[in-house]
């Protein structure tokens, strides 16, 4: 039967409840997308009733589908009762959600009834995502649904659909884009379009996620999509969000001309809708910043001010991403004016959004690790009781066998020393089991963190972003890389990447510096943190000299099945921290990184370029050549030189 089927029987059902008061006896003991979407329909017109009323109807509902054998009927009106509890809040819709749903779910999965258990699990999970203390729950909840329901096409079970969106905007909302993206991509294949999102919403989302990766050719295609999508339904809102996203799109590729109008029809009808939504605010500051660019300072000062004034008028001082967003443009603003206090202020005002959106996650990265660490000792606990409950009973039996039969022969004494051995190798074994599990619960942390981090979160519970000031750092990238990968298949240069990298790290702990991650074909370390290093330039070059050389015999032996190198380094100053909630890793921002990678671009195949201040720090250790100026954006000239090797 076709959705478009499901749909008219629903409406059939609930006119035949409404109008006769009759129960739809023509749903019984029929499959479950036909049942679903009739008791969605039914409890939409029922949910509108007083409480009690409700409830009335849906109890006698549940018992009518009882009383004729169907019991997949039976427990999907069970689920709407609590889907109806969970619109309260208080204490007694707390016991019904929390305590009696995870029992209800038990009985239908051991019904064997999987449609409606991943139903009632993503219940139970919607329920949890409303606190962020609950959050590591609900994902758990989530996933296991998902693991339900991805076995089942959109046919068998109808609200897949948005059952994957939502568990892609799990991830979304904890910018994990690359786990998001795929989840969304799923969902669109599906097919379901009578649930919740709309298309348009869809592949507006599709497009944020590849826009927030910088990925904005692919951005600008579903956001495109999405937009034409909207003309064509007359979804004026959704006309001026999609419109408003493919503007900023382009403005970010710097196409000016072709952002303004899509920017202003955005402004205009989400002022139609909402005088200070989100949307038109950031719309606005990105328009003011464009006639910026095109030197229109009056203009973009204005523009710029309106959407400051939003934000006053909003009172939205605690919507972090919102203000992330515009106020480095104002900080811009009034910098490209000439007001440098006023400036100033923005620009530290951004400053300090961020670090407060960047707490926020963290708290979340170490509530999901806390909950972690909480559960692997209760589980460590009860392991200990156990065991030591064990022990007590052996002791007893041990007394009572003695002072029993103290006189009995010498053969029973024996037994008894065996078992009392027995007993002791394995809780040898029990305690051993216990410490490795331990250890590997830590080398798994020190695989994702440098140790002092993860000293410091294991002591304190939490870890804070730190300056450090001086360190080098190196940025390497391979310069011939996509005519390297076209004399590889996939796999041989996987393979190579693999061996390249691997000696790269081996030759990072040579000389006690810190990788901090790969980007595609490039590799960033850092020497001197988290630990101060005063040979921490000397450190790094060295170590670049090795990869340097490590690249070129690779090349003799190779040709053209391997990589050349370019390799540039710079010593300054950064902060480094934890950064993410999912997959969460030890990063490093500043200056210092930008003028590494702007050493690195150039730079020349086979050789490391290093900056004027690393050269004042290595100068009378190793032989260099100057070989001119770079021009750096907001920092003028840079003085490079070649590092020859060793004096």
């Amino acid at each position: 039967m076709s959705a478009r089927a499901f749909i008219i029987t629903a409406f059939l059902t609930v006119s035949c409840f409404l109008n006769a008061r009759a129960y739809p006896d023509n749903l019984l003991h029929k499959s479950y997308a036909l049942q679903f979407f009739a008791v969605d329909s039914l409890y939409n017109v029922i949910g509108r009733l007083d409480s009690a009323q409700s409830l009335y109807e849906l109890r006698g509902l549940e018992k009518w589908a009882g009383d004729n054998g169907d019991k997949q009927l039976k427990y999907a009106l069970k689920l709407k009762e609590y889907l109806f509890w969970s619109r309260f809040k208080g204490p007694q819709a707390a016991s019904k959600i929390e305590e009696e749903l995870p029992g209800v779910i038990k009985e239908i999965r051991e019904n064997k009834l999987p449609e409606l258990q991943a139903e009632g699990l993503q219940m139970l999970g919607d329920y949890y995502w409303r606190n962020p203390k609950t959050f590591s729950k609900a994902f758990e909840l989530s996933l296991e649904a998902n693991n339900i329901y991805s076995r089942l096409t959109s046919s068998q079970f109808p609200p897949k659909y948005s059952y994957l969106y939502n568990l892609g905007l799990c991830y979304y909302r904890f910018k994990d884009y690359d786990a998001a993206l795929p989840i969304f991509l799923e969902a669109k294949k599906t097919g379901t379009r009578y649930l919740h999102p709309t298309p348009a919403d869809l592949l507006n989302t599709i497009g944020l996620c590849y826009r927030r990766s910088g990925v904005y050719d692919s951005a600008e295609h579903y956001f495109l999509e999405a937009y034409n999508l909207s003309k064509q339904n007359n979804q004026k809102v959704w006309i001026g969000i999609t419109g408003g996203n493919l503007g900023i799109t382009y403005y970010l590729e710097k196409r000016y001309k072709e952002a303004i109008p899509l920017l202003e029809e955005d402004i205009e009808t989400g002022l139609a809708h909402n005088k200070l939504n989100n949307n038109s605010a950031k719309s606005i500051a990105v328009l003011g910043d464009v006639y910026l660019e095109l030197n229109d300072k009056k203009k973009g000062m204005a523009l710029l001010l309106q959407a400051n004034q939003m934000i006053i008028d909003g009172a939205k001082w605690d919507q972090y991403e919102l203000l992330e967003f515009i106020y480095p443009l104002l900080a811009k603003g009034y910098a490209v004016t000439g007001n440098y206090p006023v400036a100033f202020n923005y620009e530290d005002s951004a400053r300090r959004v961020s670090d407060s959106s960047s707490a926020e996650k963290n708290a979340l990265i170490l509530v999901s690790v806390q909950q972690k660490i909480n559960l692997e000792k209760r589980e460590a606990d009860a392991q200990k009781r156990e065991a030591d409950a064990q022990k007590r009973d052996r002791e007893i039996k041990i007394q009572v066998l003695i002072w029993a039969f103290l006189l009995v022969s010498i053969t029973l004494l024996l037994v008894a020393i065996f078992f009392v051995l027995r007993n002791y190798r394995n809780q040898k074994k029990t305690n051993a089991l216990l410490s490795r599990e331990k250890k590997r619960s830590e080398d798994l942390l020190l695989n994702i963190l440098p140790s002092e981090v993860a000293d410091e979160l294991k002591d304190k519970g939490t870890a804070e972003a730190r300056y450090f000031d001086p360190v080098t750092v190196m940025f390497t990238d391979f310069v011939n890389f996509t005519t390297a990968s076209e004399q590889m298949n996939p796999q041989q240069l996987i393979d190579e990447l693999h061996t390249c990298f691997k000696a790269f790290d081996e030759i990072t702990r040579k000389y006690n510096i810190e990788k901090i991650k790969t980007i595609g074909d490039a590799y960033l370390a850092v020497g001197g943190l988290p630990v101060a290093d005063p040979m921490h330039a000397q450190r790094v070059v060295h170590a670049a000299l090795d990869i340097n050389e490590f690249m070129q015999q690779r090349r003799r032996q190779l040709g053209d099945k391997t990589f050349e190198i370019r390799i540039g380094i710079h010593s300054g100053s950064v902060v480094a921290g934890i950064v993410g909630v999912i997959k969460f890793a030890y990063d490093i921002w500043g200056d210092a990184v930008n003028i590494a990678a702007r050493m690195e671009q150039g730079g020349e195949a086979g050789r490391v370029n290093i900056s004027q201040d690393t050269y004042e720090l290595v100068k009378e250790q190793y032989k260099c050549t100057y070989r001119g100026e770079l021009s750096a954006k907001n920092k003028g000239e840079l003085s490079m030189y070649f590092v020859d090797g060793v004096n």
